[in-house]
């Protein structure tokens, strides 16, 4: 790594260090225009589901140059429009076809490809065939717009290099292989961490790819596909194919093979480290006949939409044309038509009348839940009746904090933070333990009464009985958000329980208007509690995840706080965000200068933080800013915090302000 390099990855790592330190101390379809230069950009707030479709020629090289209306879209059946269409190859970083409604910003896009090397799979004498073959794979098909991690799975799996742009930190992953002396296997819990990594990396644009080197045969035959079934659903929502290689048939440029099997011959559970067929449940009992179906890493490819490498002569020959397939794709985007919004397996068609070429894409997707669930219902009905109404219902209490984000010049998004008392919830008996479905709903309404957005879900609590009075002590933790335009609104919360109760709060709410030049900030958060991100993405800038969260910082996750209490003598932890800033992280030169105003008027100046070392750039002109702010010697009371932020270059300013409240 360039000293350049090390030192900009030695300054966020002591950014994110203070950060933490300091945080440790406390115990939707809405069309977007904008012109930017010469160049027109065109973004829609909605939700568009996005499959990417690999096309090849009869020569099995992939097909380049198709168009939009080259392809047909079915989803369940039904023809879907094709609402943006990009192309991705291994000769550009990015092509598009024609202009994509995905994202303006949206930066590089390649592949994403997390290696996994089965530790107990391969023979000593094989590891250097195997670490050729990976090592041959990476320097030939990693690309600058590719993300590549390494993973090795023995008794456990383990993070050898967490997702990254830079090919010479995955080559030193890999050198780093080695087989195991593990002698039991857990296909559980192969399939366990399996989920965990589909879900860590379910925030990362587009298909991701998990290439693993292991027998394809690997697996036992259970009574219950359950953890089966859940590493396939967690696969199909976070967008992951599963690949596997046969590492124990990698032959050479010299034609050589493991001693003792010919190329070609099929890897069976007789062929298994030794050690490993005694510890697979079930391997000995699996018979087709009676009803057992043998669950091997080839089903969990052949499930996934990918596909296993696992007789072949040469594997490197194999693994270029799988590149063919990852390097190089289409990438259809549409929204669906199917008013049901339930959370289902939809299945995926794509058609073309182009005769010799071949596609392959995904079988289908899970439907996002509805951001309206409760749209029709007579929950409905009362939730509306109890927002329609001027005076606050204190029967279930509820309070929240709205937090507001520009996702571009004319869009905001509204984070809602809220808690629930529990300790008048009408609970009853289901299956055994206690619990009730809580119906929560949101709306804003603008100043002249229209409603400009809303949401609703049910959600079910349940506790063991044995746990009621610490339970009902609690609060429910929830949160949501709206998009809205800049302006002001009225925000309402609402909340019931399924019997007579009810409990509804309001707070307003003002969205400044983005300026066209000067820097504007976000709403500030207090930190309640913070956590690290999954370590495979914890290094990724947030351009190249979906929906990109405001509330990351330098890859930590924050949780806000709704109350903003605080102990004396302790530090208030905060995050907000600047926009339209010129330039990046060595042009910007700001100074945060905040102040307490408490109750009576009076002011208390704290020391000017210099926010050069504290900005995490997340995007052209954005940036997330962590602050901890030491409150030694501020007396107990409610304050308002005001921080303006100051360039020492220009006349341009911006401030953000909260309340707290300081306890003894």
């Amino acid at each position: 790594m360039s000293s350049q390099k090390l030192r900009r990855a030695g300054g966020k790592l002591a950014v994110l260090c203070i950060f933490l330190l300091c945080m440790a101390c406390e115990a939707y379809s809405q069309n977007d225009a904008s012109q930017t230069g010469s160049s027109f950009k065109l973004r829609v707030d909605v939700d568009l589901v996005t499959i990417e479709v690999s096309a090849f020629d009869k020569n099995g090289q992939a097909a380049l140059n198709l168009k939009k209306e080259d392809f047909r879209l079915y989803e369940d059946g039904k023809k879907q429009e094709i609402l943006s269409f990009d192309t991705v190859s291994s000769a550009a970083a990015s092509s598009p076809k024609e202009m994509s409604l995905l994202d303006e910003n949206r930066g590089k896009r390649g592949k994403t490809v997390l290696i996994v090397f089965m530790e107990q799979s391969i023979s000593p004498r094989n590891l250097k065939l195997a670490h050729d073959s990976i090592a041959n794979f990476v320097m030939k098909h990693m690309h600058p717009q590719d993300l590549f991690a390494v993973m090795s799975f023995g008794s456990s799996m383990k993070i050898l290099q967490n997702l990254t742009g830079e090919r010479d930190e995955v080559m030193a992953a890999v050198h780093k292989l080695a087989p195991s002396m593990v002698v039991s296997f857990s296909f559980d819990d192969f399939l366990r961490s399996f989920e965990q990594i589909n879900y860590s990396i379910a925030r990362i644009k587009g298909q991701k790819s998990i290439l693993v080197f292991g027998p394809p045969g690997l697996g036992y035959a259970p009574m219950d596909r359950s953890r089966y079934n859940k590493a396939i659903n967690s696969a199909r929502q976070s967008n992951v194919v599963f690949y596997a290689a046969d590492p124990e048939r990698i032959i050479g440029s010299g034609g050589y093979a493991e001693a003792g099997r010919s190329a070609g011959t099929p890897m069976g559970p007789a062929s298994l480290p030794h050690g490993v067929l005694g510890t697979l449940p079930g391997t000995s009992s699996i018979s087709t006949a009676g009803g057992l179906v043998p669950l091997t890493l080839k089903t969990l490819a052949a499930e996934t939409g990918g596909s296993s490498i696992d007789n072949v002569l040469d594997i490197d020959s194999e693994l270029d044309r799988l590149d063919q397939q990852l390097s190089n794709f289409y990438v259809l985007g549409f929204q669906s038509n199917n008013p049901k919004r339930d959370g289902s397996f939809r299945k995926i068609e794509v058609k073309m009348d182009m005769k010799g070429v071949t596609l392959r894409h995904r079988e289908g997707y899970v439907d996002k839940s509805p951001i309206d669930v409760l749209a029709s219902s007579r929950q409905e009905r009362s939730l509306l009746t109890a927002l329609a109404s001027p005076a606050p219902s204190a029967q279930l209490p509820i309070y929240f904090r709205p937090m507001y984000f520009y996702d571009s010049s004319r869009m905001a998004r509204v984070m809602i933070e809220a808690r629930v008392k529990l300790e008048k919830i009408a609970f009853q008996k289901k299956a055994g333990r206690i619990g009730v479905d809580l119906n929560i709903m949101g709306i804003a309404y603008t100043e002249d009464g229209a409603i400009a957005a809303r949401f609703s879900e049910t959600l079910p609590v349940n506790y063991d009985k044995d746990d009621e009075a610490e339970f009902r002590a609690r609060s429910l933790a929830y949160r949501n958000y709206f998009r809205l335009r800049p302006g002001k609104y009225r925000l309402k919360l609402a909340v019931s329980d399924g019997s007579e109760k009810i409990g509804s709060t309001e707070r307003s709410l003002e969205i400044p208007t983005f300026p066209e030049k000067s820097i504007i900030a976000s709403s500030v958060v207090i930190a309640e509690q913070t956590s690290q991100l999954p370590e495979l993405i914890r290094n990724l800038q947030s351009q190249m995840l979906d929906q990109r969260d405001p509330l990351i910082y330098a890859g930590v996750q924050v949780a806000p706080g709704v109350e903003n209490r605080l102990r004396v003598d302790s530090a208030v932890r905060m995050l907000f965000r600047l926009y339209n800033l010129s330039g990046g992280s060595e042009e910007c030169d700001l100074i945060a200068k905040a102040k307490l105003v408490d109750e009576k008027g009076g002011e208390t100046a704290l020391t000017p933080i210099y926010l050069k070392k504290l900005m995490d750039f997340t995007g052209a002109g954005e940036a997330g800013v962590g602050l901890a702010l030491p409150l030694k010697g501020i007396a107990s009371g409610k304050y308002r915090l005001t921080v303006e932020i100051i360039d020492a270059f220009s006349p341009q300013t911006t401030a953000v302000s909260t309340d707290i409240e300081i306890i003894g």
